[in-house]
């Protein structure tokens, strides 16, 4: 996890763990956090979370963060709220957020 993100201002569990344009297909080093639970791709995020979580608290630099909450509806048409930890790079913060802007 630390060398995908040294190269980043801007970090989310699913832009370390998931390829590019691929939603969610996982690289192959992650499946064994999927296989540990159960194939439950909610429990396996939750947890590769907390494992980004320790990751991000053990780093050198200071990063800022927020929780973002997303609404979504699963396969089953049933409405599922979501919290997404995303990470922010303190030297960078401002480049960081005008460039998020200009995407939402």
């Amino acid at each position: 996890m630390n060398a995908a993100i040294d190269d980043r201002d801007v970090v989310r569990a699913q832009y370390i763990v998931c390829r590019p344009g691929q939603g969610d297909e996982w690289f192959q080093v992650y499946e064994p956090a999927y296989d540990a639970m159960n194939r439950d791709y909610t429990m396996a995020a939750k947890f590769i979370g907390l494992i980004l979580w320790e990751v991000m608290q053990a780093r050198h630099e200071q990063w800022y963060f927020h929780k973002i909450d997303k609404t979504i509806v699963d396969e089953h048409n049933l409405i599922e709220d979501i919290q997404v930890v995303e990470y922010f790079r303190a030297e960078t913060l401002p480049q960081a957020l005008q460039q998020r802007a200009t995407l939402s």
